[in-house]
């Protein structure tokens, strides 16, 4: 039951994340290694940005390397995915 079962019991203990200030590289080698279909982005130690999915990447690839056909400058947009950096 979502509404009265505690976190802590269904969350991974201590999970892998990612900054907010990562590139999309260190975050497909991350997931890919970790074999992670969603990680935690937080901004420094604590706070919680939200997650990033498989999907999340897949879509942000597509639409850069979509766009870089139409602009040579396009493709530097895919550096972070937090827009922090």
């Amino acid at each position: 039951d979502t509404l009265t079962t505690p976190v802590s019991e269904v969350m991974t203990p201590d999970p892998e994340t990612l900054s907010n200030v990562d590139d999309v590289a260190y975050a497909i080698n991350k997931m890919a290694v970790g074999v992670f279909r969603n990680i935690p982005i937080v901004r420094g130690d604590v706070s919680l940005e939200g997650a990033l999915s498989v999907h999340d990447v897949i879509a942000h690839l597509s639409e850069v390397l979509s766009d870089a056909g139409e602009d040579a400058d396009a493709a530097s947009e895919w550096i972070d995915i937090g827009g922090g950096g």
